[in-house]
């Protein structure tokens, strides 16, 4: 009994060290994404249209997953995200400006120019729990790495955006011809120091980065 006990308090130990390097390893994170909706795995976008729903996207999304090809490809989720794990440490800050090819006023259609810019809250946000725990989108979230996860947004507050080549409003935009570039920052209330985590930037989903998915934000 009592050498079972004693493993038993080992193998919590090594379960505790373990648990330390992974917290040490996941620090503040950064991402972007330039989402084409009809870029999405199969698999995955019914259950990311209605959480798009669920995250502030017109209810009339819920559904886009069952329309045309074609009518999938009109919408994009265009946005950056600055990311922390496990406990809330600091305040979260994240810049997204939009570029996109093509003909847009007097500018070059070669090349990507300024479509929109946002820029999130100083925040530290969390998808609510209620959400988590919804059994649609339970599964996505019990294998989604480091927990809890808190992240500033930056993005259309609606999340999804139609987008399409200018002059013809029922073809959607090519992949590869919108940028998004991302800036991060976080503020540490206890040195009260603003820290700069750089730039991101991305052309697609961006859905295998270190693992980020559709539903991490």
């Amino acid at each position: 009994m009592k050498r079972v006990y004693y493993f038993i308090i080992i193998g919590c130990f090594y379960c505790l060290q373990s648990s330390m390097a992974q917290a040490a390893v996941f620090g503040v994170g950064k991402f972007s994404r330039a989402c084409r909706f009809d870029q999405i795995p199969f698999g995955t976008k019914y259950i990311a249209a209605k959480f798009f729903v669920k995250m502030g996207a017109n209810p009339e999304f819920g559904d886009l997953a069952s329309k045309s090809g074609d009518e999938q490809a009109m919408y994009w989720v265009n946005e950056a995200l600055t990311t922390d794990y496990f406990q809330v440490r600091y305040f979260l800050f994240a810049k997204a400006n939009v570029y996109a090819t093509g003909p847009y006023g007097n500018a070059d259609p070669n090349l990507y120019n300024l479509r929109f810019s946002y820029a999130s809250k100083w925040s530290v946000e969390e998808v609510k729990k209620a959400i988590q725990s919804d059994p649609l989108f339970a599964p996505s979230y019990a294998n989604r790495g480091p927990a809890p996860w808190y992240s500033a947004r930056a993005g259309e507050s609606g999340i999804l955006q139609r987008w399409y080549l200018t002059n013809f409003p029922n073809t959607p935009a090519p992949l590869n011809t919108i940028l998004v570039v991302g800036r991060h920052f976080y503020y540490d209330p206890v040195n009260k120091s603003t820290v700069d985590l750089g730039e991101t930037r991305a052309k697609d989903c961006n859905l295998t980065n270190l693992g980020f998915g559709i539903f991490d934000r």
